[in-house]
């Protein structure tokens, strides 16, 4: 008798995926059956087990299943033998949902507090009939273990066995985790029914091994639902096996204080040789003398033809090409647990930190670290605790707020706002270490990396390993979401145990850039945790003082320019810099150290000697940290305060997994500070101070800063993987905006050069380059930009009418007049007319027909354009088109044109088929001809539609 049970575990199979005939499938099916045979031959391994965690089918139709059974699971029953029939079981997935069966039902009515839905059936009836219908096809299964046929529309919505091999009880249960599935939205929206997973684990009693099948991840599950599952996982010491992610991993978890397994099989087909995903499967045996589960993932390697290990899977090493894990319950598996905080580095970007280690931190800074802290560098833990840097008041109000705990107290998050670089870091950190100091079994657990995300999968099996904790979390705004859901899924994990020290920029704190997320100041915190809150003051004249006593320990090097202010002032000089710069839009705090400190020529000085050192320092490709700051301080110093971390990786060439190491946090101990979104330098006059020195005495092109970068950011919005939170029209328009209007058009008219040269066929691009060049009186190269457009590629009502007014820019008014008028047309496409479009193309026909006429004295087009002005003035609230409709009104009248009144012009305007069949008959270019087709067809139904219901909701 071996004590070691084994299996092999499959999921997401997607029969029916493939569309060409199945050939594919079937082939890795057949490659599948190789392997296991080699498997059982060679190394003489066989599974007591099959099972399979959903995805069977790739729609849930019976034809798929029966498909299924003959091209894999019978070829490996008759491999493996018979007797592993009646110990196959399977489960579910979303594919193996027919989605066209009852696809209106709505999540919440199952998933309401008063809801009976998931509870267990009395055999009259069934609480989820209603769902049944969409999982009829894999209901009728029989291919599997006996227990397990008709088990979806059974009662009990799940199933359990017990089956004794090797002398040893195992328990399999069956939960169907798809009940709820809908869509792409299933995230956090399904549950397998908390009260049948119960029903079925309690009936394995006495069994050595428990594994329940699934299809999703815990992850997937409502939170509210995660946390009970969890628990009840927990307390039977289970396996979870399930899929759907297509990947292989193993993560040890934790319930109500008990440990559980959770272990996630690839896909045996998703996708075909050489595609994003790969195909897999997992051998595994739980040894149970040894308390060890063992797991061989097998992937396909189309280059070699063969399963290969998946060494890549787990992050440890394997053991003679076995993972192994503590089995739940086992006394290796407490050990584990016990001892979690050190055997579980903590998440990247996260780094823990003990009472003692902060002790050894408080001798006095040396004159390089004092005076690059003094000149802003961002601080770290050294400078924060040194006992060369004073505390403000604030500090102990933050540690105010953790006395009086309570042991069984729900989580407290203490909230440090402020202005950005008013030293809230620092006193983030002084206060995490007073801490600490009071509570001494406490350690920290402070995040690092300020774009590295709350996981709670990760996070949690760190924080409840039974160890106080701190969490200290500097621009808090990026993680709040994710905060507040860690401590809604796990709050009584965490109850008592850990407590949470945060600062953030108040206006972040207050707002979302993502109109689908909440601000953090929205979210309701008090249902997880107890939030307070404390603001950073203004500077006093006691903080000033002390501040003005730890820049003279170093001399002329920490005072600066205040060495030649007498004593008894310089903290009053300080406190008045502080005052003065509190009105100025920037950091109040900083501008006034930099202020006292420096005049403009110690800060250029300084500047020069930041990018000197820094021109001999490599990053990437032919790059500097020199080229980086200069790209930084060129944003900041134009008060463009939206340079993201993708956007400056691109612009570098430095690859993103790289540029927090090799160039932020280098930089950081310059000038240089990030937000949770932006990199910017610590202050706008350091930001200018630096590019003058560039420009002046490197010889650096200032314009080339904001074209490269303007490149850069074009790159990185055309790749879906390096999306940034920021809008890309930012770089496409108001960058380029921003020097025209400050009368820089050069450089507006080079960005947005730069940007349309990224994309060619962004019709709104073009537009935006075309309006810098007419506002530049350059008409014919706006002109030539419409003219070069590919016919083929999208475009708008807006394009045509722009284009138009520029042809007449350049006086070509037959092309302005047919251009705006084929803009109103029905031919253009579904696109629906607005009020603004019209006017402005019905404008664009006016100056073109007037002009028209008093070229020709054709009185079509005199026809036309009253028709025009009529329909624009009825529709127009905006000054500057009522005034050019105003003139050529007065125009028509001279020339005794008859006026329309609303209803007349608009059974009139048809009359522009005749305007634009006589402007077509003469010399229109080509490319005009291609854009808008046959003018003779042009039709304005819908046009004249829009007017009517336009006009009757207006009073003239």
């Amino acid at each position: 008798m071996s004590n070691i049970i084994r299996w092999l575990h499959l999921s997401d199979f997607h029969v029916g995926k493939e569309t060409k005939g199945g050939h594919i499938q079937w082939d890795m099916f057949k490659r599948v059956i190789e392997h296991v045979k080699e498997k059982k031959e060679t190394e003489n391994w066989t599974p007591h087990f099959l099972l399979l965690t959903g995805d069977l089918a790739n729609s849930g139709h019976v034809s798929e299943y029966e498909d299924f059974y003959y091209q894999l699971l019978f070829p490996l029953h008759e491999i493996l033998g018979f007797e592993i029939e009646s110990r196959t079981f399977s489960v579910p997935g979303n594919h193996d949902v027919d989605r066209g069966r009852f696809p209106e039902f709505n999540r919440s009515d199952f998933t309401a507090s008063a809801s009976r839905h998931f509870e267990i059936g009395d055999g009259k009836s069934n609480p989820r009939a209603s769902l049944l219908p969409r999982f009829e096809a894999y209901d009728q299964i029989d291919f599997c273990a006996p227990c397990t046929k008709n088990w979806v529309s059974s009662p009990h919505g799940a199933y359990h066995a017990v089956n004794t091999v090797e002398g040893l009880k195992v328990g399999i249960v069956g939960i169907n985790t798809a009940w709820l599935c809908k869509g792409s939205d299933d995230e956090h929206q399904l549950t397998p029914g908390k009260p049948l997973l119960e029903h079925a684990l309690s009936s394995l009693t006495d069994c050595q091994l428990r594994i329940v099948l699934g299809h999703h991840s815990l992850d997937w599950f409502i939170p509210t639902e995660k946390r009970k599952i969890a628990s009840i996982l927990g307390q039977n010491s289970a396996i979870y096996l399930y899929g759907d992610q297509h990947e292989i991993w193993v993560a040890p978890s934790w319930g109500s204080g008990h440990d559980f397994l959770t272990v996630q099989g690839g896909s045996v087909f998703q996708e075909q040789e050489g595609e994003q995903w790969r195909n897999s499967l997992l051998w595994s045996e739980a040894d149970i003398e040894k308390g060890v589960l063992r797991l061989q993932p097998r992937v396909w390697n189309a280059d070699h033809q063969r399963f290969e290990l998946g060494v890549g899977a787990f992050p440890t090493d394997p053991h003679n090409n076995w993972w192994e894990y503590p089995l739940p319950g086992t006394p290796q598996a407490q050990h584990e647990k016990s001892i979690a905080r050190l055997k579980n580095k903590p998440p990247r970007g996260w780094s823990v930190v003990t009472h003692d280690e902060l002790n050894k931190l408080s001798a006095p800074l040396s004159l390089d670290q004092a005076v690059s802290f003094f000149n802003g560098a961002v601080p770290d833990w050294q400078e924060a605790l040194s006992s060369s840097t004073p505390r403000r008041k604030v500090v102990t109000r933050l540690v105010t707020h953790f006395s009086g705990l309570l042991e069984d107290e729900q989580p407290r998050l203490v909230l440090l706002l402020g202005a950005g670089c008013e030293g809230k870091t620092t006193a983030l950190l002084q206060a995490a270490h007073d801490v600490v100091q009071k509570h001494r079994d406490w350690q920290i657990l402070v995040r690092k990396d300020e774009t590295q995300p709350i996981e709670p999968e990760k996070l949690l099996p760190l924080l409840s390993c039974g160890q106080q904790w701190l969490v200290v979390i500097d621009e808090a705004d990026s993680a709040a979401l994710s905060l507040f859901s860690l401590l809604d899924q796990s709050s009584d994990e965490l109850r008592g145990k850990v407590h949470f020290l945060l600062s953030c920029r108040d206006s972040d704190w207050r707002s979302s850039k993502d109109i689908n997320v909440p601000a953090a100041d929205q979210l309701s915190w008090s249902s997880v945790g107890t939030l307070r809150s404390e603001r950073q003051p203004p500077l006093d004249l006691d903080e000033a003082q002390d501040i003005v006593r730890a820049w003279s320990q170093f001399d002329d090097d920490g005072l600066g320019k205040l060495k030649n202010t007498s004593e008894a002032e310089r903290s009053s000089e300080l406190l008045s810099a502080a005052q003065k710069e509190a009105s100025g839009g920037e950091s109040a705090f900083f501008g006034a150290l930099l202020t006292v400190r420096f005049d403009d020529h110690q800060l250029k000085k300084h500047a020069r000697t930041m990018l000197e050192r820094l021109k001999s320092r490599p990053i990437a490709s032919d790059k500097t940290l020199f080229d980086a700051l200069v790209l930084i301080a060129a944003m900041h110093s134009e008060g463009l305060l939206f340079l993201e971390r993708p956007v400056l990786s691109a612009a570098l060439q430095c690859p993103m997994a790289q540029l927090r190491k090799n160039v932020l946090q280098p930089l950081g101990k310059e000038a240089v500070t990030t937000t949770s979104d932006f990199i910017l330098t610590r202050h706008r006059k350091i930001a200018q101070a630096i590019m003058a020195v560039a420009h002046e005495e490197f010889g650096e092109e200032i314009d080339e800063c904001f074209v490269n970068l303007a490149k850069a950011a074009i790159d990185v919005a055309n790749q879906p993987a390096l999306r940034t939170r920021e809008n890309p029209a930012r770089w496409r328009y108001e960058l380029p905006e921003h020097f025209f209007n400050s009368d820089r058009k050069l450089i507006g008219i080079a960005i947005c050069e730069a940007v349309l040269s990224r994309e060619s066929r962004n019709y709104k691009t073009l537009l935006k380059m075309a309006q810098l060049y007419r506002e530049s009186n350059e008409a014919e190269e706006a002109a030539r930009l419409f003219r070069e457009f590919p016919v083929e590629a999208p475009k708008d009502r807006a394009f045509y009418s722009e284009w138009g007014t520029t042809e007449g820019n350049c006086g070509n008014y037959y092309a302005d007049y047919l251009l705006n008028v084929y803009s109103l047309s029905d031919q253009y496409g579904e696109e629906p007319i607005n009020r603004l479009r019209a006017e402005l193309s019905l404008v664009g026909c006016c100056i073109a027909l007037n002009e028209l006429y008093k070229d020709t004295l054709n009185t079509a087009f005199l026809r036309g354009c009253i028709t025009s002005v009529t329909l624009g003035k009825a529709l127009s609230s905006n000054p500057r088109t009522i005034e050019n409709f105003n003139r050529c009104y007065a125009d028509c009248v001279k020339f005794g044109a008859n006026v329309p009144n609303i209803e007349e012009a608009v059974n009139q305007i048809k009359d522009h088929l005749e305007c634009s069949t006589v402007a077509a008959s003469y010399n229109i270019s080509d490319i005009i001809r291609e854009h808008i087709g046959d003018i003779s067809s042009l039709t304005y139904d819908n046009f004249g539609h829009f007017v009517r219901v336009a006009t009757s909701q207006r009073e003239y």
